[in-house]
C-alpha cells in the first residue's frame, strides 16, 4: 500500500494509507469524542482481539478469536471456539447504525482463532492467518493438540447477496515450516505472502516463511521457509516489509531486520536491530513495528521503562558512515495514574510524526486508554504524551488491537471486551 513513495511500506490496506495523508494534526477544541461502531455478542460472530481495516467503499474488515462453536470436534475436545472473519458497513445517514455481517464461520479445519490482521489485495481478496486448527497431526501435535495454524484467503461473491468464499492456501504442520503462525500476512508486489510462526523452524522456536501463489489457476500454493529463527530469539510480531523488499519485526527481547539473499541460491540475513538491554529501557515487546518516511521505527513494550509499566521508543538507523541503531524512550508509562499502561498494540503515525496507540490497562477506569505522543517541534525537546480517550467498560476495554485512521482523520479499532454484550467492541474516535 504505496500512497507517496515512502521510505517504508508499513501499513495494513490502501485506504489506510491513503486516509493518513488526510489526517487532521490538531485536536478539536471540544475534545476528543469516542463513540461505538458495534457491540459484539459473543456467539455467533465472536470476540475481537486485533484490529481493523478499511475498503475502498467505507467498510471495515477485521477477524475474531471464539464466540462461535467448531462444527467439527476438535482432538482435544468436543466442542471448541473457531472465530470468524467479520464486515462492518457504515450507515447509509449520518448517525445511523452500522452493520455487521459475519463473513466466514471457521470450523476447525480450516484454521480456528484467527487472532491476526487481514491484508487486502487489488482484487479485494484478503488474506490472513488461524493461530490453530488446520493440520492436527503429527508433529504438530508437539505444539498444540487444537491443530497448528493456516493462512486463508477470502474471496468476495461475484453475486450480490452470495456468501463469501474462504480458501486455505498453507497448513501448517509443526516441522521446519512452522506452527503457531503469529499476527497475519504481509503481501508484496508480486503476490507473494510474509510472515512468522512462533514454534518449529529447524529447531522449534519459530520460522519466517513465504507464501508464492500459483502460476496456474488452481494449483497450490507453494511454502518456504525463509529462515528459523534460534532459541530464545523467536518472534514476538507479525513483520512489515519496506520497499527494497526487507521485512522488519519484533523478537522476544528486540528488534530484527531480515534482508533478502543478493545471490540466486543466497539465504535471508539477520541482523539485529536493537537489543533491548535492561528493565528501564523497556520489556517484551509484542505489538508490531512501523515506520515514518525518515525510515525510523517506532513500537511499543508491554512492560519496562523508568516506572516499569511499558514505553514507546524510537530506533533511528546509523548514518551514511554506518554504526548502530539509535534507541529512544518517547515515553514511559507511570504507574497508579489515568495515563495508561501495558501498550500491547503497536502504534501508527500521523503525517507530521505523531504518534497514536492504545494501553491495555489504566485509563480512569483501569480499562485502557488511547494515546497521542505529540512530536516535538525542535530536536531534543521532550515527546509529550496525552490520554485521548479513557475507555469504561460500557464503551469496551483492552483495547488491544491496534488503531487505523480512516479517510476523515478519526482513529479506529477494537476492544476485547466490554460493550452492550461485554464481547469487545469496534469503536471510533474523533480527535
Amino acid at each position: 500500500m504505496t500512497f507517496r513513495e515512502p521510505a517504508f511500506t508499513v501499513s495494513f490496506s490502501l485506504t489506510v494509507a491513503l486516509a493518513v495523508l488526510l489526517f487532521a494534526v490538531d485536536t478539536a477544541a471540544s475534545g476528543p469524542k469516542e463513540k461505538v461502531l458495534y457491540s459484539f455478542k459473543g456467539n455467533g460472530d465472536g470476540k475481537p482481539y486485533f484490529g481493523l481495516i478499511f475498503d475502498t467503499e467505507g467498510r471495515l474488515y477485521g477477524t475474531t478469536d471464539g464466540g462461535y462453536s467448531c462444527p467439527e470436534k476438535w482432538s482435544r475436545a468436543p466442542v471448541a471456539s473457531c472465530g470468524t472473519a467479520f464486515q462492518l458497513i457504515p450507515p447509509a445517514t449520518k448517525g445511523g447504525r452500522w452493520i455487521e455481517t459475519v463473513l466466514h464461520r471457521f470450523r476447525g479445519s480450516d484454521g480456528a482463532n484467527p487472532q491476526s490482521y487481514l491484508v487486502q489485495d487489488s482484487a479485494g481478496k484478503f488474506y490472513g492467518t488461524t493461530t490453530y486448527g488446520g493440520y492436527y497431526g503429527y508433529p504438530c501435535a508437539r505444539y498444540s493438540m487444537d491443530g497448528c495454524g493456516v493462512v486463508f484467503q477470502l474471496t468476495r461473491p461475484a453475486k450480490m447477496g452470495a456468501g463469501w468464499t474462504e480458501t486455505v492456501l498453507y497448513k501448517f504442520t509443526g516441522g521446519t515450516d512452522g506452527s503457531i503462525p503469529v499476527s497475519g500476512v504481509v503481501r508484496d508486489k508480486e503476490g507473494d505472502l510474509y510472515g512468522v510462526t512462533a514454534y518449529g523452524g529447524t529447531v522449534g522456536a519459530g520460522a519466517l516463511f513465504k507464501l508464492q501463489p500459483p502460476k496456474k489457476q488452481g494449483d497450490a500454493w507453494t511454502e518456504s521457509v525463509l529462515y528459523s529463527f534460534a532459541v530464545g530469539a523467536g518472534p514476538a510480531s507479525g513483520v512489515v516489509l519496506d520497499r527494497t523488499g526487507k521485512l522488519y519485526g519484533e523478537s522476544v527481547d528486540g528488534v530484527f531486520q531480515m534482508s533478502p539473499p543478493t545471490a540466486k541460491r543466497g539465504v535471508w540475513i539477520e541482523n539485529v536491530l536493537y537489543t533491548f538491554k535492561d528493565w528501564s529501557d523497556g520489556a517484551e515487546p509484542a505489538g508490531g513495528v512501523t515506520f515514518d518516511n525518515a525510515g525510523n521505527i517506532y513500537g511499543t513494550t508491554v512492560e519496562g521503562g523508568v516506572n516499569s509499566y511499558g514505553t514507546v521508543f524510537q530506533l533511528t538507523p546509523p548514518g551514511t558512515k554506518g554504526g548502530a541503531w539509535t534507541k529512544t524512550v518517547l515515553h514511559s508509562f507511570p504507574a497508579g495514574t489515568s495515563d495508561g499502561w501495558g501498550p500491547v498494540s503497536g502504534v501508527i503515525l500521523d503525517k507530521v510524526g505523531n504518534v497514536y496507540g492504545t494501553t491495555e490497562n489504566g485509563g480512569k477506569l483501569n480499562d485502557g486508554t488511547i494515546f497521542k505522543v505529540k512530536r516535538p517541534a525542535a530536536p531534543g525537546v521532550a515527546w509529550i504524551e496525552t490520554v485521548l480517550h479513557s475507555f469504561d467498560r460500557t464503551d469496551g476495554w483492552v483495547p488491544a488491537g491496534g488503531l487505523i485512521f480512516d479517510g476523515l482523520g478519526n482513529l479506529d479499532g477494537t476492544t476485547a471486551g466490554g460493550g452492550k454484550w461485554n464481547w469487545g467492541t469496534a469503536f471510533e474516535l474523533v480527535p
